[in-house]
């Protein structure tokens, strides 16, 4: 039997409750999105937007690191062919 999502309050008394919270009023359509098994598999969804949690980067400065990646990615390419 599976469980149903739900929050588990300790009562005064010591007691747990568990107090069940349905996600939707209705069932909830599959959208074909792949679910993660484990935790390593969420670094598959990309890389984070650039700034800090509670603001993005503007977009000229976001656009400029990624010409500054593109260039050292080129760098070290050049760097690790051996002549010819």
């Amino acid at each position: 039997m599976a469980s149903r999502p739900g929050v588990i309050r300790r009562s005064p008394t010591g007691d747990f409750i568990d107090l069940e919270q349905p996600l939707a009023d209705q069932p909830l359509e599959y959208q074909g999105a792949r679910v993660p098994r484990r935790a390593n598999e969420l670094g598959l969804a990309g890389q984070p937007r650039a700034g800090t949690i509670w603001r993005p980067d503007p977009p000229e400065e976001v656009a400029a690191l990624e010409a500054a990646r593109t260039e050292e990615a080129a760098r070290w390419a050049r760097r690790s062919t051996p002549p010819d």
